[in-house]
């Protein structure tokens, strides 16, 4: 087999993947979980589902190894249709959002919502609302590089 045509079944394995993970993320919501060891657990059921799934569908065994590969996947997914949605969405009504893409801004829209409330639960909301509207003053961050 040529490189070019490995390459493009692994773009289509990709494609699949794709289809699978994200769903998994929306119906799972790992990232509203504070709780890390939680978090790890919810990130095996979608790892595991992942897997499953696309062997099941392709009958080929190319899968995720680990969490942090599912991560990663997943990561790169949203940052490339975040990029897209600014590139040619951003002044568009949300109704123009179809098909796939719809999927994709619901996926992100979750996610930033989850961490949202996650960052915001961390500390009490009087320190948030007094801190986070200060600039810093400095560029150093107080520690020593000696």
């Amino acid at each position: 087999m040529s490189v070019y045509h490995y390459v493009q079944k692994l773009n289509v394995y990709d494609e699949k993947l794709e289809k699978i993970v994200i769903p998994e993320f929306i119906e799972n919501r790992p990232f509203k979980e504070t709780n890390l060891l939680q978090k790890e657990e919810i990130l095996a059921i979608i790892l595991r589902n992942v897997n499953s799934k696309f062997i099941s569908e392709m009958r080929i065994n190319y899968t995720f190894r680990n969490i942090e590969q599912l991560e990663k996947f997943h990561d790169r997914i949203i940052a490339k249709f975040t990029k897209k949605y600014f590139e040619t969405y951003k002044d568009l009504p949300l109704e123009d959002i179809q098909g796939w893409d719809k999927m994709l801004l619901v996926a992100k829209n979750i996610q930033d919502e989850d961490m949202k409330d996650v960052y915001a639960d961390m500390v009490s909301p009087e320190i948030i609302q007094k801190y986070s509207s200060i600039r810093p003053t400095t560029q150093e961050n107080g520690l020593n590089g000696n």
